[in-house]
């Protein structure tokens, strides 16, 4: 993670990231550092209008999986958007720059990982993007 914050100082510029301590997981270091960088990315990205970025990353442990959580206090993603974003070039705020593949590949690293995905709405009515992986 500490990576992660480095490889985005410029899209994090300005907003408020917490982080909670992170487990150790077995796995390729090099995608799983591009799957959270492209989900905090994305959660520093999708802001509401006139705001900063808030992004929480935190974990727990449930029977023998991690769950790691990337919370938002964006936009988010209509319930009805939330599976065709995983989809290749499938995007929902095109007024925003982006390639529409970022979700797509974070879906097969965490499944290459043995783990799933998934987006839900955020306390906050942003988005928390999770996904498990086995402990």
């Amino acid at each position: 993670m500490r990576d992660v914050t480095e490889d985005l100082t410029t899209a994090l510029a300005g907003a408020t990231l917490e982080v909670e301590r992170l487990p150790v997981v077995t796995g390729d270091p090099v995608q799983l550092r591009a799957l959270l960088q492209n989900l905090v990315a994305n959660a520093a990205t999708f802001v509401r209008p006139g705001e900063k970025a808030h992004v929480g990353v935190r974990c727990e442990q449930r029977d023998q999986r991690w769950r790691i959580e990337v919370v938002d206090r964006g936009i988010g993603v209509p319930a009805a958007d939330r599976l065709r974003v995983f989809q290749p070039l499938a995007r929902v705020d095109e007024s925003v720059e982006g390639s529409g593949i970022g979700l797509t590949t974070c879906r097969r690293i965490v499944e290459a990982h043995g783990g799933r995905i998934e987006l839900e709405e955020s306390p906050y009515g942003g988005t928390t993007a999770w996904f498990e992986l086995p402990a």
